[in-house]
């Protein structure tokens, strides 16, 4: 279940998807378009990839959600009240209020017994360790430093120095500031000279110098007392882990959560138009007291990543069922937040209210629509502000695809909002036409010896390597 919760990383919007349309148009956003030439002309220049409708669909998402906003910017401004973030910030808010319950619940599930805890350091299923590590270096000189930086340590443990002291003050990795202490491993969990002799050790014992290829090491396996702390948020996470499935189960089976037949024709119908979508009542999960809409899918589907959709079009019926579910349940788990009045905590409220004007204010910044020409409505008429806007915007698409601008994303919740308020649309006949526009170059290009086939200068556009997994899909 807490797995689901991680599919949604903040990124631009996926804007609604119309099965046909003019073919030499790609979107279409408030009275602008953008022509799918323009569009393979980014694809073009995208460094070592193929030119593929999903990115085809990313740059035409990108491009009306920038659209939308510079026309709100130029008409109304965009609101930083708190009400308007909250508004825009409403999947942000709704992970967060999730994780709360989420953690609330298993707190009350999993308990540790000092008895447990015990039991572990006596098993050895697992050990804690400590150690000292001093690095070799790249030089002779280097090395012999730190083998004389060795013999100091073992003396200095002889006579009694503190073995975290010097962890703290020689180690260059993670444990560095926390006593050298590692985490709790199971045997053959690290290289065979360390682990060879650290499970050895007594509680409380210190090894002489043991040589890895990192370096020289010393280890101390510390008592019950010490690695108690470290033990008990171990079993923690074991028991989370098992009592999470448990509850998923549960919650499934409890509430009656179910995909509903016609979904997987729902969810395609809504994916090939999002905003059309957002008004169907066709059920797509069903639960006992209430009921997932392809409206409500919509939604949702609206603040995941990009490409997100084009992934989802592709996958089974079954795949698309078990979607719907593992959606439903999140949807259940904000219900039961919502009745048990689960707070956002304020720290994390006034952070994504800051993150919110930043990301607005970068934006603004990278577009060039935060200067006198668009503050003074005396200067131009709104028309000739709007239509300065959108230049603005193509020139950053533009420039984004060579690599002299940085990529901004605008915030899921306001993209979403965006295109409810003002008429916007992507034609799969436009994507269709750009990346057959772009494939040609590409592979006359590829044909020609031009390197990457499409690859441009450092800096250009690229393409993360794959998109995030789905839950319940394999990728």
């Amino acid at each position: 279940m807490r797995g689901l919760l991680l599919i949604v990383a903040g990124a631009v919007g996926v804007g609604g998807c119309g099965l046909g349309g003019n073919a030499d148009v790609v979107a279409e956003a408030n009275g602008q378009s953008l022509s799918s030439v323009q569009v393979a002309s980014v694809l073009e220049k995208v460094q070592g990839q193929r030119p593929s409708t999903e990115i085809a669909e990313r740059v035409g998402s990108l491009w009306v959600d920038l659209t939308l906003m510079a026309h709100a910017i130029v008409t109304t401004g965009i609101p930083s009240d708190s009400a308007s973030v909250a508004n825009a910030l409403w999947f942000d808010l709704a992970q967060a209020r999730i994780g709360a319950w989420h953690d609330t619940l298993m707190a009350r599930r999993v308990q540790v017994t000092p008895e447990q805890v015990q039991r572990f350091y006596d098993s050895g299923d697992a050990r804690v360790f400590q150690h000292i590590l001093v690095a070799p270096g790249g030089t002779a000189a280097d090395s012999a430093s730190a083998r004389t930086t060795v013999r100091q340590i073992e003396a200095g443990l002889r006579a009694g120095r503190s073995f975290a002291g010097f962890a703290d003050e020689h180690n260059t990795d993670a444990t560095r500031g926390d006593g050298g202490f590692l985490p709790p491993t199971p045997r053959g969990g690290f290289v065979q000279p360390f682990d060879s002799v650290a499970w050895t050790l007594s509680p409380g014992q210190t090894s002489g110098v043991v040589e890895t290829q990192f370096g020289w090491h010393f280890i101390r396996r510390p008592t019950i007392e010490e690695s108690a702390p470290r033990l008990e948020t171990a079993l923690q996470e074991l028991g989370k882990r098992t009592a999470d499935s448990v509850f998923s189960a549960e919650l499934v089976a409890g509430r009656k959560i179910e995909a509903a037949g016609s979904a997987p024709a729902a969810i395609r119908a809504a994916l090939n138009d999002l905003n059309k979508g957002l008004s169907s009542s066709r059920e797509v999960a069903t639960w006992t007291g209430g009921k997932m809409t392809a409206g409500d899918f919509s939604r949702w589907i609206m603040a995941l990543p990009p490409g997100f959709p084009q992934r989802l079009r592709e996958e089974s019926d079954s795949s698309l069922k078990n979607f719907a579910k593992l959606l439903a349940q999140n949807v259940v788990m904000l219900e039961q937040a919502d009745s048990a009045a689960i707070p956002v905590p304020d720290v994390n409220w006034q952070a994504m209210q800051f993150s919110y004007r930043v990301s607005i204010e970068q934006i603004q910044g990278e577009l060039g629509l935060n200067g006198p020409e668009f503050s003074d409505t005396t200067s131009a008429t709104v028309a000739q502000r709007l239509q300065l806007a959108s230049d603005r915007v193509n020139a950053y698409i533009a420039a984004l695809a060579s690599g002299e601008a940085q990529s901004r994303q605008i915030i899921p919740g306001m993209a979403a909002r965006l295109r409810t308020l003002f008429p916007n649309k992507i034609n799969q006949a436009g994507i269709a036409r750009s990346v057959e526009l772009a494939v040609a170059k590409y592979v006359a290009d590829s044909a020609a010896g031009v390197v990457g086939g499409g690859a441009s200068a450092p800096g250009a556009v690229q393409t993360a390597p794959g998109g995030p997994p789905l839950p319940g899909i394999q990728p």
